[in-house]
């Protein structure tokens, strides 16, 4: 589990009304690595996770630990 600042894109689909499109986890720490990516499109959803870090600059602070 991490902290992440949580960011979402809104575009509009064909009728003109406004939807979710893509949902961006980064974490909170000073390296803002991306966790996690939920894509809405028009035929799906897919989703990107991130699976290992290495070469990181800063220390990677945005772990919890239970």
């Amino acid at each position: 589990k991490y902290n992440c600042l949580v960011f979402t894109l809104w575009g509009k689909d064909k009728k003109g009304k406004e939807k979710e499109t893509i949902t961006f986890y980064i974490t909170d720490d000073k390296n803002r690595i991306p966790i996690m990516l939920d894509l809405f499109l028009n035929f799906g959803a897919a989703r990107a996770n991130m699976v290992k870090v290495t070469g990181e600059k800063y220390p990677f602070d945005s772990i919890v630990i239970n």
